[in-house]
């Protein structure tokens, strides 16, 4: 990139999209995997309530990326100083 510091605030919200994804993911699939670990795992929360805190996770991770690109800076100094 000769020199240049990477575009950082894109990066951070391609991460968010893969974070969401992926929690998207771990939301739809709890039913069905709560409901072979039956039995055997001594506690598990219903699935609403699984997915709540998936979002509420979500919700968090998307006001930290949108602070942190309207600030204009990254919170890691050490990867992009400047």
């Amino acid at each position: 990139m000769d020199g240049e510091r990477p575009h950082w605030p894109a990066l951070a919200w391609l991460v968010f999209a893969a974070f969401a994804v992926h929690n998207l993911e771990e939301a739809l699939s709890f039913p069905g995997y709560a409901a072979r670990m039956a039995g055997r795992v001594p506690v598990l929360p219903p699935a609403w309530a699984f997915q709540a805190l998936v979002a509420v996770v979500t919700v968090a991770g998307l006001l930290l990326v949108v602070v942190g690109v309207r600030s204009g800076r990254p919170a890691c100094r050490r990867c992009w100083p400047g």
